[in-house]
């Protein structure tokens, strides 16, 4: 399993519906961030509750559903999940 922080974020139209994709980046420094605890942590939660669908290094799609936040800088606040990914 690897640590992937979330690196950026796309809405992508499905239908009448939308679909959040997420790119993932195994260096901190490359990370989004919130500004706060509290916000990063909000995301988290929702994550955690619908889950994130990933192609899986180990073959087949993977659901992540542990995301967790962490201070990379002071002050910024990044959102990462451990799993199967494929880092590019």
């Amino acid at each position: 399993m690897l640590k992937g922080y979330i690196q950026s974020s796309v809405a992508v139209p499905v239908g009448d519906n939308w679909r959040e994709d997420f790119k993932f980046d195994s260096h901190p420094e490359n990370a989004c961030y919130w500004p706060s605890f509290e916000d990063a942590d909000d995301k988290c939660m929702e994550l955690n509750k619908r889950g994130v669908e990933i192609l899986s290094s180990e073959g087949g799609v993977y659901w992540l559903r542990d995301f967790q936040v962490e201070e990379t800088a002071p002050g910024q606040f990044s959102i990462y999940c451990e799993g199967p990914f494929i880092m590019q």
